[in-house]
């Protein structure tokens, strides 16, 4: 009897105190402050997070769901911090759309490689920026808004501005030098604009060259676009000028001072790119047709090595005339242009030639229809929506300098193409002849290997639900199909089943409970030389021979499956997205039971357990590694925690570096 009313007994003291303590609770809930429309649009987020090159500074932007957001650089050691106004950064959603894009993001501010400076844009203030917002009435014109650009000096904070400012850019290596692009001055360009929309062409405005440590700035008049070498040895640009003669592409090199013209007179210049080792150019031009009612662009390249025997660089020659990519076809003007990698091959953009539009005229007093079909591959709705992206599609094409030779890859049909580093192999797909059963959400895609020298095509697979990757290196195409990934031998034509062999493990979704085919887990990324890829199922990494030579490999030692817990693939590097086998591999892990999550590392070669770097009862994400430091930035998250920056010299041991929402505390919100 005793025992049974000390059982009663202490039960309820449990019981009190646990009514006691949820109480409290309540209390300190209802003592907080209420939440209204207000306080949502204080709220505040993280945009643009990075580290300096050197791993000594991070940076981002924070922003209030609506209003005006600072530029945050935070020492990674001690306290040093510095803040700066970037304007109405927060800007709310005012058209119902479920395209993300559409909304208005801050263009993420850069550091120099140099990691002794930085810059970002500064947009106007909230005022402005709706003010210009408002309709206007008769004449009125709409005032114009310029952002101002942030050159910050990170040994002391101190922040430069210069106004009117419509791009810059920093060299991947140096830094030391900035370049920017002005807007082009209201009164100035009046003329200039005029003759623009008499002959539709763009005039360019002023880039300022400035050199980071002395502050000297030099100008360069009209210029369109412009961009550095990688190495920072070169500056090239294009001009678009009221005096004609004045048009061209340039490179401009910075060690003499030096200015080349690679091609110049009448005419239009555009999409000027470098090849990464900053030895090879190319653009478009339409100069040897300026003068015609519709001038067509050719294709030009330049070399941007000094022939033997001269110091300076040779102007580019016309590779391929306008005439020469067949009847109905155009280069296109704002295509994609673009070196391969390594540099052995160029990408350009070909077009169909469009009819003339309708005169205005010819359907005075004409009813127009909406024509709807039952075999439509898209609605009517949606192909008004989509009509000027279609007016503007373009199709792949290379052109090989070595060879002179240049091959068309894609069509109305192959939309898909993608170009390997080597620049010698393509991967295309067709979708179109699903495109009705899209529509219900079916369909797929039929996959395509293209000889990127010569165009010739070989089908590998057919209505691919997935789609199909192409490796690092060129060799594999891989695929699911039929519940299990394989492998397309591009040399050879071998097909490879990677995972059927794999017995009791499903690489599709095993909690995939739709009326449709399971999709699969993903890949983990190619290993250096193609040698071999990573495979995710529910749970574990496999390492998998593309050749199908060597048997697969479970990299986790199946210690995911065991223990309930998601292993997946980090590659930290963005430059180069092949994973070394001598290094160790970096793991997310997730444990699909207490919600913990956190990262570990592996071997290559050698399946074991994974080894924890960092676990936990929160959200770790969006790691990140300076690019020549060993120093990582991450968030961490719960419930009643926000998603603030943390740092440090390891994953294991960082600290926090961000507090965007200190009012969070205030409000009775997780």
């Amino acid at each position: 009897m005793k025992t049974l009313l000390r059982f009663v007994t202490a039960a309820t003291y449990r019981t009190v105190a646990l009514l006691l303590l949820v109480a409290a609770g309540a209390s300190a809930q209802s003592a907080k402050k209420p939440i209204t429309q207000d306080v949502y649009d204080i709220w505040s987020s993280i945009s643009g997070a990075r580290l300096s090159s050197d791993g000594r500074w991070a940076m981002y932007t924070v922003s209030p769901a609506v209003g005006e957001g600072d530029l945050v650089i935070r020492a990674t050691t001690g306290t040093t911090e510095y803040r700066h106004p970037r304007g109405y950064t927060g800007r709310p959603q005012l058209q119902a759309s479920a395209d993300t894009s559409a909304l208005f993001s801050p263009q993420a501010a850069e550091f120099s490689a140099s990691s002794r400076y930085a810059a970002f844009l500064r947009y106007p203030p909230k005022d402005e920026v709706e003010a210009a917002r408002r309709p206007r009435r008769g004449g009125e014109t709409a005032p114009r808004l310029r952002n101002t650009l942030g050159i910050v000096n990170l040994a002391d904070g101190s922040v430069t501005w210069v106004p009117g400012v419509r791009s810059y850019r920093f060299a991947r290596e140096g830094g030391a030098y900035l370049a920017y692009l002005l807007e082009p001055d209201a009164e100035t360009a009046a003329p200039g604009a005029e003759a623009a929309a008499a002959d539709r062409r763009e005039t360019g405005s002023t880039l300022v060259l400035r050199q980071l440590a002395s502050g000297t700035e030099s100008r360069i008049e009209d210029v369109t676009t412009y961009l550095f070498d990688e190495g920072e040895r070169l500056l090239a640009y294009t001009t678009s000028s009221a005096d004609r003669s004045q048009d061209g592409a340039w490179i401009h090199e910075l060690a003499t001072g030096r200015v080349t013209a690679l091609a110049s007179g009448k005419g239009s210049y555009r999409s000027l790119v470098l090849d990464r080792s900053g030895t090879q150019a190319a653009f478009v031009s339409d100069r040897d047709e300026a003068d015609a009612a519709k001038p067509r662009f050719s294709l030009y390249y330049a070399s941007l090595v000094a022939p033997r025997g001269s110091a300076a660089i040779a102007p580019a020659r016309r590779v391929l005339a306008a005439d020469a990519v067949g009847a109905g076809v155009l280069i296109a003007d704002r295509g994609r242009v673009e070196f391969v990698r390594d540099g052995s091959a160029l990408q350009f953009a070909l077009a169909p030639v469009l009819p003339d539009t309708i005169p205005t005229d010819s359907l005075f007093d004409k009813a127009v229809y909406d024509l709807w079909h039952w075999q439509d591959t898209e609605l009517q709705p949606q192909q008004k929506q989509n009509a000027g992206r279609d007016r503007n599609r373009t199709w792949a094409a290379a052109f090989h300098a070595a060879t002179g030779r240049w091959a068309r890859l894609g069509n109305d049909s192959l939309r898909q193409v993608t170009l390997a580093d080597n620049g010698r192999v393509a991967l295309a797909l067709n979708p179109v002849e699903y495109a009705v059963e899209q529509t219900w959400g079916e369909g797929g895609s039929d996959a395509f290997v293209l000889d990127a020298t010569t165009g010739e095509r070989t089908p590998i697979a057919e209505r691919l639900e997935f789609g199909a990757e192409l490796s690092s290196g060129g060799k594999y195409v891989t695929y699911f199909a039929d519940r299990r990934w394989w492998a397309y031998a591009v040399a050879t034509g071998r097909k490879v089943d990677l995972t059927g062999g794999i017995r009791d493990v499903s690489f599709d979704d095993e909690l995939f409970d739709a009326p449709d085919t399971r999709p699969p887990y993903g890949l983990g990324g190619w290993v250096k030389d193609d040698a071999r890829v990573l495979v995710h199922d529910r749970f574990d990494v496999w390492e998998v021979d593309p050749a199908g030579v060597a048997a697969p490999r479970n990299v986790t030692a199946g210690a995911g499956r065991q223990t309930g817990t998601t292993f997946r693939v980090v590659d930290l590097d963005t430059e180069d997205q092949v994973l070394d086998p001598a290094e160790p591999l970096l793991l997310r892990v997730f444990d699909n039971e207490s919600k913990a999550s956190g990262y570990a590392r592996a071997r290559l070669g050698a399946p074991s357990r994974p080894e924890t770097i960092i676990r936990g009862p929160k959200n770790y994400a969006g790691l990140a590694k300076a690019r020549n430091a060993e120093q990582y930035l991450m968030t961490q998250s719960t419930y009643r925690e926000f998603p603030d920056l943390w740092t440090g010299a390891s994953i294991a041991r960082v600290t926090k570096i961000s507090d965007a929402n200190p009012q969070e505390r205030e409000y009775p919100r997780g």
